[in-house]
């Protein structure tokens, strides 16, 4: 029978690699000004570097979606994934130039995209009840990742230089990836022997009880794995009839107008925090602050998130998705709005952290609803559809604000990202 507290210590390992994943991701904005400054880099073409990376995560997550519905056992290719990614980071190092730089950066994308399709999949099938609450703990693993790697990149590049410092922050992927299998190898012996027993007790009257039990926690582990009837059955069919299965499900399930609203509030979201945490630590260096102190307050920006991730997935349990999607959206757009608008460089952090921690609520609530909106056989497909949204359409605001800064100022990025906050917020209301 599986408890749970056996459930709470199956999704420890996915926030720690959640974690980590953003990690990686979110470090490079911190190196940014060093990046900027060796390559003679303009504000558009740091907006066009950002978005190479969000860009190849979110087209390539559309793939690995698919690959996770039809894929037996999701575990040991996001093990091997995360492995590939934290070993690729160290290449980083061989970069020499703005192109180079670029190739690196759609090559670590289609890395990084295995990860949440995978991993966000698994989480919805294995965890059933309470879904907002699972989501938002898996947050704030994110969150953690996305305070401290800014933070630590911020410290770290001034000293070794941007290529090592994001060197090194990839070292703890690698040992995550190597936990994650060994957990999985021994959950699947542990299942072989919950088989074995089952057929040993299937022949006594009085084990039936124990049967039911056990067969429901093998269900759990066969359906988060991908496998079961329906992935054999499937897998016999063909890859390209189970791929084209998925898409014509998911096209389905789309014509529901409530599904179509959260697909585009992923899209805002990734809009409004891929350009903001693209552009902070741009932002406050050129009002003086130094790249250390930027990083670290980029790193608090990203960390108060876990807060409102956390908040967002309760509210979307109690209340429903759409009303903790709205709150955070319609909290943070005066707060982006205030943050150029404070009288003093210093005071202007303050609208910007509690922007922060409340633009995230949306987040949670938008991957508990799509979860309980989608089939569970259906999820992979549609949680890449959805880092598509968020990848994939959001990285669009880095070249967007790049151009902003150039031809208005750096301040205008934070006139935009209010203006869409507030877009998001009535859409997902009308």
């Amino acid at each position: 029978m599986t408890t749970d507290s056996d459930r709470d210590r199956t999704l420890l390992p996915f926030i720690a690699s959640h974690g980590l994943i953003h990690g990686l991701s979110a470090s490079l904005p911190a190196l940014l000004p060093l990046i900027m400054e060796e390559f003679n880099l303009n504000y558009t073409e740091v907006g066009i570097l950002s978005f190479s990376l969000g860009a190849s995560i979110g087209m390539m997550s559309i793939l690995t979606g698919i690959l996770s519905d039809i894929m037996r056992n999701k575990i040991n290719i996001l093990g091997y994934a995360l492995l590939s990614t934290g070993i690729f980071s160290f290449f980083i190092i061989f970069t020499r130039d703005y192109i180079s730089l670029l190739f690196y950066m759609v090559i670590l994308g289609f890395l990084l995209s295995f990860y949440h399709p995978l991993a966000l999949s698994y989480i919805a099938i294995f965890f059933r009840g309470e879904r907002g609450r699972v989501f938002g703990m898996h947050e704030i693993g994110a969150n953690l990742g996305l305070a401290a790697a800014p933070a630590i990149a911020g410290f770290l590049a001034p000293q070794v230089g941007w290529r090592v410092s994001y060197a090194v922050l990839a070292m703890p992927a690698v040992f995550s990836a190597l936990f994650i299998l060994s957990m999985n190898g021994a959950r699947v012996r542990m299942r072989v022997r919950k088989e074995n027993a089952l057929k040993e007790s299937a022949t006594s009257a009085e084990s039936d009880e124990s049967d039911e039990s056990a067969e429901a926690s093998m269900c759990d582990d066969r359906d988060a794995d991908g496998g079961g009837c329906d992935g054999a059955v499937r897998a016999r069919g063909g890859v390209i009839c189970a791929i084209c299965d998925d898409l014509c499900d998911f096209v389905n399930q789309m014509r529901g107008r409530f599904i179509r609203q959260l697909y585009i509030a992923e899209g805002i979201f990734g809009f409004v925090v891929g350009g903001v945490s693209t552009f902070i630590p741009l932002y406050l260096v050129a009002e003086g602050f130094s790249v250390a102190f930027a990083g670290v307050v980029t790193g608090v920006f990203l960390a108060f998130g876990a807060i409102g991730k956390y908040l967002g997935g309760v509210i979307s349990d109690i209340f429903g998705g759409r009303s903790a999607v709205s709150i955070g959206f319609l909290l943070a757009a005066p707060l982006f709005l205030a943050v150029p608008l404070m009288p003093c460089r210093f005071l202007s952090l303050v609208p910007l952290v509690l922007a922060g921690m409340t633009f995230p609520m949306a987040l949670s609530a938008i991957i508990t609803c799509i979860s309980s909106e989608i089939p569970h056989s259906r999820t992979g497909i549609a949680f890449g559809f959805m880092m598509f949204a968020g990848f994939g359409f959001g990285s669009l605001s880095r070249p967007i604000l790049g151009l902003a800064g150039d031809t208005l100022g750096i301040s205008s990025i934070f006139f935009i990202i209010s203006a869409v906050s507030l877009i998001g917020g009535a859409i997902i209301r009308s």
